[in-house]
């Protein structure tokens, strides 16, 4: 018996160890001399009940996770050019014709905060879910708005860029009912769908929509919708209260914030699109690999698992696996065919997903510019990449970079005056003070967010010397 209470108190030690509980430690030295000089003196039966109290509480374990496998999806392919080399010609041609496709939560601005943020939450859910249909681009989370206004100005506005609008209302007084408004090219139809139970109600919809939008429904596709989904009202609730502090509180708190998140993520670990709302990718590697454990199907999490990783400083195998994923999960995901090259060994064969960047992302400066990137790599004209700097300049003039190429062009044309032209309204991004916008902009790369934030990179100061020399070009004749 004393063998066998020792050996219980090892395992105590042990656990007390694990757990960080120093304390117990020096309780489980006491406890000894006290277990020794009851046994000789109690009945056998209060002995055996006192053995198994403590072989019970030496049998708990510590609930600590533990550390997520980081994956190697492509281990069987050798050569640098096999893992490029991942979308055929016929497969090119298909995704250059797949509907955009943009799904706004199913709200009013005037709601009630609950039924906003469950309609909020829900939007990204059928995101996430129609992701995965093979013949459909999907607007992401990050660039679709809150709420969308009937106002027919706003209307042409939002088709400009995609095929499809998808809004309406949800209600869940008695059940579930969304009374859905789908904008196609052809015309205008309204829809609804009930269900009692959240998770019949999400897939019988997501069914729906997708063959209203000419998508194929498979058997994969169907069991890849069994991941990632909500485990109640509740749970969607909060994940649509945090996406709505995030979009509209500008002053918000990314610690409490990401708390918050956290704590959502552990009481659902199954549901981890709350991730996506993390203020610092790449901080949270651990826990994003955690979520796609959980959930192996979430083409947005393997593309923000590329943003954890790349650091645009060359090739990274390790980031490129997850943006490949990304399009393998979700052939239409824009974001993914943007960045592709950026982490690849060889850029020059990634041409083709730049472009579809800039296909499925119309507007999107960044798949402007990076599309224009790629093009001088393959040796493009100038006036093509000319008139690519202006198209994105105009969808978003904060953006530093469509003007930085446009600048580097002229210059490289000797064509001076035009240069400096382009760099006097740059600077006025620059000020100081910087603008907002065009700061933000500048942190989308890694290494020079690195250098803004340690001091070592001042647009401001280094745009002045650019700006000297093309005066001094200008004076001395073009």
């Amino acid at each position: 018996m004393k063998i066998l209470i020792r050996a219980v108190l090892r395992a105590d030690k042990s656990l007390c160890v694990d757990l960080g509980i120093m304390s117990c430690l020096t309780n489980a030295c006491l406890y000894v001399n006290w277990i020794f000089r009851i046994i000789d003196h109690q009945p056998k039966e209060e002995v055996l009940m006192l053995s198994r109290i403590f072989s019970k509480f030496a049998s708990k374990k510590s609930k600590r996770p533990t550390k997520p496998r980081f994956p190697h999806y492509y281990p069987a392919i050798i050569s640098d050019r096999e893992l490029h080399d991942f979308m055929s010609d016929e497969e090119y041609k298909n995704i250059c014709k797949f509907p955009i496709v943009s799904i706004f939560p199913q709200c009013n601005s005037y709601d009630d905060d609950d039924l906003l943020f469950a309609s909020v939450g829900l939007s990204q859910v059928i995101i996430r879910n129609l992701m995965l249909v093979k013949n459909l681009s999907i607007r992401g989370p990050e660039d679709t708005h809150l709420f969308f206004s009937d106002e027919f100005e706003e209307y042409l506005s939002y088709m400009k860029g995609s095929d499809y609008l998808i809004t309406g209302n949800l209600s869940y007084d008695n059940g579930f009912t969304i009374n859905t408004t789908l904008y196609a090219p052809d015309g205008i139809s309204d829809f609804s769908v009930s269900e009692s139970n959240l998770n019949k109600f999400i897939i019988e919809y997501c069914k729906i929509l997708t063959l209203k939008l000419g998508g194929q429904i498979t058997t994969e596709l169907e069991n890849q919708w069994m991941y990632g989904q909500p485990s109640n009202l509740e749970k969607l609730i909060d994940y649509g209260s945090i996406i709505y502090a995030a979009k509209t509180k500008s002053d918000s708190d990314d610690q409490a914030m990401d708390r918050a998140i956290l704590k959502l993520f552990n009481s659902d670990p199954k549901f981890v699109l709350p991730l996506y709302e993390l203020s610092d990718y790449s901080n949270r590697l651990e826990m994003l690999l955690h979520g796609l454990h959980n959930d192996p199907y979430d083409a947005q999490l393997c593309f923000l698992l590329f943003i954890a990783l790349w650091k645009s400083e060359g090739p990274q195998k390790e980031a490129f696996q997850f943006v490949r994923k990304a399009i393998e999960l979700s052939p239409g995901h824009g974001k993914a065919h943007m960045c592709a090259p950026h982490a690849a060994v060889w850029r020059d064969s990634l041409l083709r997903h730049s472009e579809l960047g800039y296909r499925l992302l119309p507007g999107n400066t960044f798949a402007i510019n990076n599309y224009l990137v790629y093009l001088e790599i393959a040796g493009d004209s100038s006036k093509a990449l000319i008139g690519l700097a202006k198209e994105g300049m105009e969808n978003d003039p904060y953006d530093p970079t469509n003007y930085n190429r446009i600048i580097e062009i002229y210059t490289s044309q000797n064509k001076y005056s035009k240069a400096l032209d382009y760099a006097e309204k740059l600077s006025v991004l620059y000020g100081p003070p910087i603008n907002d916008r065009t700061l933000y902009c500048l942190k989308q790369n890694p290494a020079l967010k690195k250098m803004l934030e340690s001091g070592r990179y001042d647009p401001a100061r280094e745009h002045k010397k650019l700006l000297t020399e093309l005066k001094q070009l200008v004076i001395s004749g073009e």
